[in-house]
């Protein structure tokens, strides 16, 4: 018999776990309901087990209130009980709590949605020791995930922006791990999984503090569907490959937000492969035509990066790839300004597109590493004036240099303060950062 449904003033619960529980007494087994000896309380497991269409009825505030004692505490037996049942859900159903979890419109959603994240880290191949719900103690984190190469991502999870990020308190977070596990500094990393869609504050912030290079940020929804890709992903090989492009992806310090490439990937297998065209349409013509798509996808690029301040519009920008056509050049542009950070500006009646802020690290360390490469250890580069060149603002150059040069990365080269080298200990720091961008714009499509 499934149990009353319990109302909640305008629609949503406040406190319902007193109500459910007076409640739970009905959900019984025919079995137990001739034995009163036994205790006649099924629990989610249970539930689960026998009757798993019920369970997957109810609202995610229903299934906490039924669990323990109805309330997420740490240690608790509620919390045990519902991490029990997320472990042997289906993926849709996760889903489908996930995405409840994030509205975050009842008491302890937060609560929820974290052991939730764990669950989907888990589940995409990491190793995942949960957190404590309100901080506090030796695990102040969420959770923290462990890649199999042994990388750490300290995980923070916040249901909207009502709640303020500390990013200092983060950071601090991830220092305790390093020091507890003696990890290096490039060991570890931070992830913000964040239930809202607009994300533009977050990613302000990340971008304007010391900590860019060690944070990253993706929205619950887009992790949900890297789970379903995974999911998906039923083939052997294909399934060991995605792996380990998801741990690559929480792990490296390419991206700040993840949405993008998320999306990149989703839309991916709509986007005709070599071998989905040789099926489609045999003929060498396939071939040409997806190294001629590369080809055209690295000049667009090119020609946007020498631009400088300037940019180039994006009409001007489309007049030298006319052949493919108005929708394939969009598509090529919008791959290009997810993947490699360039942005677009509305000047007037047109569009520009230009590189991103974004990339302004990347565009220094590229240089820095090419004068490295060249051995002559009396030059320099101008930061400034590189930055400058490429539209980007002087002081944010300035901001750049400093926190390379607080983690021992450059040097001064020569008197001037602005004129900078790579130290040995930055080039081989940065060395797999440096090989990734230079490989970007042909991996972009």
């Amino acid at each position: 018999m499934a149990a009353a449904a319990v109302p909640a003033p305008n629609g949503m619960p406040t406190d319902c776990s007193a109500a459910l529980h007076a409640n739970r007494r009905i959900i019984r087994s025919p079995a137990l309901s001739k034995q009163p000896e036994v205790p006649d309380l099924m629990s989610l497991v249970d539930l689960l087990k026998t009757s798993p269409d019920e369970l997957f009825s109810k609202h995610l505030w229903q299934i906490i209130a039924f669990a323990g004692t109805g309330k997420l505490l740490d240690g608790g037996d509620t919390s045990a009980e519902f991490r029990e049942v997320l472990s042997n859900i289906p993926v849709e159903a996760l889903s489908q709590w996930g995405q409840e979890a994030a509205r975050g419109k009842f008491d302890g959603s937060g609560f929820a949605l974290q052991d939730i994240v764990n669950e989907v880290g888990r589940r995409l191949g990491f190793t995942v020791r949960p957190g404590t719900y309100r901080g506090g103690g030796g695990e102040p984190y969420d959770g923290l995930w462990q890649a199999r190469a042994g990388h750490c991502v300290v995980v923070e999870t916040k249901t909207s922006d009502n709640f303020t990020i500390d990013l200092k308190k983060l950071a601090e977070y991830r220092r305790q791990v390093l020091t507890s596990k003696r990890l290096g500094e490039q060991d570890s990393s931070i992830l913000l999984v964040l239930g809202r869609q607009d994300t533009g504050d977050y990613e302000d912030r990340i971008k304007g503090s010391r900590y860019a290079f060690i944070m990253r940020f993706i929205t619950v929804d887009a992790l949900l569907r890297l789970l379903d890709l995974k999911q998906a992903a039923t083939d052997e090989c294909a399934s060991a490959s995605l792996s380990a492009k998801i741990f690559e992806l929480f792990t490296s310090p390419k991206f700040i937000g993840l949405d993008p490439v998320v999306d990149l990937v989703a839309v991916a297998p709509r986007l005709a492969t070599p071998t989905d065209r040789h099926e489609e349409r045999p003929g060498r013509d396939d071939d040409q035509k997806t190294a001629a798509d590369r080809k055209a996808a690295e000049a667009l690029f090119d020609k946007v990066r020498t631009a400088g301040a300037s940019g180039v519009s994006r009409r001007n920008l489309q007049r030298g790839f006319g052949r493919m056509g108005g929708k394939r050049f969009g598509e090529l542009l919008d791959l290009l300004t997810k993947n490699l950070r360039l942005r677009t500006k509305k000047m007037g009646r047109s569009t520009f597109v230009m590189l991103g802020e974004g990339a302004l690290k990347d565009e220094l360390l590229l240089d820095l590493a090419k004068l490295f490469e060249e051995g002559n250890p009396k030059v320099g580069i101008d930061v400034r004036a590189s930055a400058t060149k490429k539209g980007f603002a002087a002081d944010l150059a300035d901001k750049v240099a400093a926190e390379l040069r607080a983690e021992g990365s450059v040097e001064l080269a020569g008197h001037f303060p602005g004129i900078l080298r790579f130290t040995d200990f930055g080039y081989q720091k940065y060395l797999p950062r440096i090989r990734a961008l230079r490989e970007m714009a042909k991996d972009a499509l």
